[in-house]
């Protein structure tokens, strides 16, 4: 199996796990405001054509929650892996730090 390494730059992905968590913060308050406007929907109208929308909606609600639960669970992940590369570069930096060269 050929290795595979990947290069990963410290200030990006701090960036990149702020953006997507203020990116599923919006996309929550959007998804409560469509949950709001379907509530004042349904109050217009009763029947199967009601109750087919609804299951409908409520499926599709399902779906965009799961997507979000693992967008975070994504963003939490890089989170420890950036603190884990924090923490080596911190550890590193010492030891060389450390290091007395005598002539």
């Amino acid at each position: 199996m050929a290795d595979e390494t990947m290069e990963v730059t410290m200030d990006r992905m701090a960036d990149d796990v702020d953006s997507m968590g203020s990116l599923l913060r919006q996309t929550r308050g959007h998804i409560r405001d469509l949950s709001s406007a379907m509530e004042n929907l349904d109050q217009m109208w009763r029947g199967p054509a009601n109750r087919v929308m609804q299951q409908r909606f409520q499926r599709d609600l399902a779906s965009l929650q799961d997507l979000c639960g693992l967008l975070e669970e994504l963003r939490q992940i890089m989170n420890r892996m950036r603190c884990g590369y924090d923490a080596c570069e911190t550890d590193v930096r010492a030891a060389v730090d450390g290091i007395r060269l005598s002539l």
